[in-house]
């Protein structure tokens, strides 16, 4: 192969921030953007996400078949295709595109149409089956609920459990008002595998705070899409 066309091939691999194979569940983005898109499964097609390099969706980037292809041509912001999840940042919607971020930084189109679904966070982080703080050894572990949207405000304590699952009941910015979930730690969870909106208001008087879920373009909870 030429030297000119694999110096092509190497700067755009840096150019993209993407390395095949590479993709973790959650991906570090530039931006957060307004919200996310994802297809619809429900439409009973297969899953195929269209991406194009231009606004009219004429030239076009890639098409991927989340279940059938062997490898994904790149990083969505929640990645896990073989189980249906490639959701992808949405920095801006126009008449008959979303405007998307891929990998970490590159800016493409896909269409706005019924085989996608677009939430925007505040919705996105409503309608999830929960949310939890980080639990891994990092600064961001186990960081203090607050009974205001404050970071000076004082901090509320969780019930001793040995996990949590928080349900996201408001969206104030940086910040989401949570309610603990009574049923997580149950030996039998009536309300297993269906989001935490659908139930919640059972748990009788639950401990009620505010969490701060982002900082700029990074996410500061675990939010759990299935």
């Amino acid at each position: 192969m030429p030297r000119t066309i694999l110096l092509l091939i190497f700067g755009l691999i840096l150019k993209s921030n993407y390395c095949p194979g590479q993709c973790q569940y959650y991906n570090q983005t530039d931006s957060l953007g307004i919200g996310l898109v994802k297809y619809n499964i429900y439409n009973r097609k297969e899953p195929v996400f269209e991406v194009y390099n231009d606004r009219q969706l004429t030239e076009s980037f890639c098409r991927w078949n989340l279940y059938k292809d062997a490898t994904s041509p790149f990083c969505a912001k929640f990645h896990k295709p073989k189980h249906g999840i490639a959701e992808i940042v949405v920095l801006d919607t126009l008449p008959n595109a979303y405007k998307i971020l891929i990998n970490k930084s590159d800016i493409k189109y896909s269409p706005r149409n019924r085989d996608y679904v677009f939430l925007t966070w505040d919705e996105y982080l409503k309608h999830s089956h929960g949310t939890r703080r980080k639990t891994e050894t990092t600064e961001l572990k186990n960081q203090p609920i607050r009974d205001q949207a404050n970071e000076l405000a004082p901090i509320i304590e969780l019930p001793n459990e040995p996990d949590e699952l928080l349900c996201v009941i408001e969206v104030q910015n940086d910040w989401i008002k949570v309610k603990y979930d009574c049923f997580y730690n149950l030996l039998r969870n009536p309300h297993q595998s269906v989001p935490c909106s659908t139930y919640i208001d059972e748990c009788a008087n639950p401990v009620t705070g505010w969490l701060k879920w982002r900082n700029k373009n990074r996410i500061l909870i675990d939010i759990f899409t299935m």
